[in-house]
């Protein structure tokens, strides 16, 4: 029942949820919301470099409604009412929703791009937290033959979605704001202080030279993407400017490849050659921006 559409094989801060079939047992409906709830939950002991806070609140928010679906589960069997269960399947759609999103802030190949979606998945996290609201508040507690604890746990919960506060991190808005400098200063032809790089990449994790890789490739992969959609022409530029800060950062700011080779020598000349066509990728390309 849970999908197992994650990794490489979805893009990122997509959400291909798939409504359940509405002919779900719903014996089998309640154990399969539990079970994803609890995927939900796990995030709790994963780091996220940005958006920390609007994902604790979410995972929060997700430990109510588990604790509310331990408590039916298990006096509630088949005789479920068709309007609770049609509740319960919204309630799943979101739920795999929150569990793409999550995933996504704790990547540790998007650290970048995440900070830099910040004020958007900050509305993600809002949209959805409301969307659990409306499935937990559609529940008819009446229809339902469970405990008053339960149904105190659904008032709870409901309130507890509609009434969070989703925004922007006041110390990603700043690391935000140090990035789009760094970024003006290549478009205006000028190359950042390394203390000021180093700076934006301690606080989303980057540690070393293979961090910064694994940005740089997946920065590459969504410009791939963007390329042929005409909408998106926009976003491809900003994903070029944020792809020629981190190779920039990958030649300038670590001095060894920790990354292991079959052929050690030939990847070592390869990323050279990669930092020396970023860099002077983006001196033409400051040059262009300065006759234009």
């Amino acid at each position: 029942m849970i999908l197992k559409q994650n990794g490489p094989g979805r893009r990122i801060l997509t959400f291909p949820a798939v409504y359940p079939c509405e002919s779900i047992d719903p014996t089998t409906l309640l154990a399969s919301l539990t079970n994803l709830a609890l995927h939900i939950c796990e995030y709790k002991s994963k780091s996220f470099s940005t958006n920390a806070r609007n994902a604790s609140k979410t995972i929060r928010i997700v430990s109510s409604i588990l604790l509310f679906l331990e408590e039916i589960r298990h006096v509630v069997g088949s005789g479920i009412p068709d309007s609770v269960v049609l509740s319960l399947l919204e309630l799943h759609l979101t739920l795999q929703k929150v569990r793409y999103l999550l995933e996504d802030c704790t990547r540790e190949d998007a650290r970048l791009w995440m900070l830099m979606k910040s004020d958007w998945v900050a509305n993600q996290f809002r949209v959805l937290c409301r969307a659990l609201s409306a499935a937990m508040d559609v529940l008819p507690p009446g229809l339902l033959d469970v405990p008053s604890e339960a149904k105190e746990l659904l008032e709870l919960v409901t309130s507890q979605a509609r009434k969070s506060r989703f925004e922007v991190d006041p110390d990603d808005e700043r690391a935000i704001k140090d990035v789009f400098l760094i970024l003006n200063l290549f478009e205006n032809g000028v190359f950042p202080d390394r203390s000021d790089i180093k700076r934006v990449l301690d606080y989303i994790g980057v540690q070393q030279w293979s961090d910064c890789n694994k940005e740089v490739k997946l920065l590459d992969a969504e410009i791939e993407l963007d390329y042929s959609n005409e909408e998106k022409r926009r976003e491809m530029s900003f994903l070029s400017s944020l792809m020629g800060f981190m190779s920039y950062s990958r030649c300038v700011l670590f001095d060894s490849i920790d990354t292991k080779s079959p052929n050690n020598s030939s990847f070592i000349v390869d990323a050279a050659a990669s930092c020396l066509a970023a860099l002077t990728a983006m001196i033409f390309d400051a040059l262009y921006r300065l006759r234009s």
